[in-house]
């Protein structure tokens, strides 16, 4: 991850100023985008790094929201949700990213 060496500036930063968590919402295109991607961010850049858990972009994805929740223990700083729906004709001819935009 080429934007570890900014989050680890930032988190110290951040810690130096009083702010105890930083949140990033899991979302393709976006510094951390699965559970993965953020806990790899976390394990670098420390404690401070946090998910803004919004199940609908996991949804998308093909993600499990429940597996990652769990897998995501403890990390968790804020949740928000809203619906979603997948298209499916739309998905199978161009896939569930939007690289366009």
């Amino acid at each position: 991850m080429l934007q570890i060496p900014y989050w680890q500036e930032e988190a110290k930063f951040a810690q130096e100023e009083g702010i105890e968590k930083i949140c990033f919402e899991m979302h393709p295109g976006f510094v951390v985008y699965n559970p993965e991607t953020l806990l790899k961010l976390r394990e670098a850049a420390g404690k401070a790094i946090g998910a803004n858990f919004d199940p609908s972009h996991l949804f998308w994805q093909g993600i499990d929201p429940i597996a990652a929740l769990k897998k995501l223990k403890g990390c968790i700083y804020h949740v928000h949700a809203k619906d979603t729906k997948i298209d499916d004709y739309n998905t199978s001819v161009n896939g569930v990213l939007d690289t366009k935009s």
